[in-house]
């Protein structure tokens, strides 16, 4: 008859035992807790809070209440008309850049169709090697200028994201 061979049984460890062992803080700090629930150990709390912002936080309005009924009201006048202020002057820099860009590009369609009618009366006039040369010219040096100015705005551009 074959005999069966059994398995020990390991005894299992308790929770406490097993943190102690793997964490040694684990115990102290069940011990802490032991001592917190029986009111030995000293317990202190901290706390902090910080406020920012444009305008001061409701507990300084008070203080600055007690000094002055009207500052809390003359301080957030203030800071209203200060951000009207901020946002009439980034409007006036938005539309100025605007205009100005809208201006330029009227300008350089106006010269680039100017030099192609000047060209033109060359070529019909009997001087078209002349003509042929004045819009070569102007047009390959109005592409380099665009070009240019777009290489540089990108090397710009990539200097400052270093």
């Amino acid at each position: 008859m074959p005999v069966s061979k059994g398995r020990k049984r390991k005894k299992k460890k308790s929770p406490s035992k097993q943190l102690s062992k793997s964490y040694p803080m684990a115990h102290s700090m069940e011990m802490s807790r032991t001592q917190r629930q029986q009111g030995m150990g000293p317990l202190s709390q901290q706390s902090q809070s910080y406020y920012q912002g444009i305008v001061p936080s409701p507990e300084m309005m008070e203080h600055y209440k007690d000094v002055d009924e009207t500052l809390p009201g003359r301080l957030v006048a203030l800071t209203e008309d200060e951000a009207a202020h901020r946002r009439g002057l980034e409007q006036r820099l938005t539309t100025h850049a605007f205009v100005t860009t809208l201006i330029g590009q009227i300008f350089a369609f106006l010269a680039v169709g100017l030099i192609a009618v000047l060209s033109y009366l060359y070529m019909i006039n009997g001087h078209a090697e002349e003509g042929k040369v004045i819009a070569v010219a102007i047009i390959v040096s109005l592409a380099a200028l665009f070009l240019g100015k777009q290489v540089f705005r990108k090397s710009k551009n990539d200097e400052k994201s270093k």
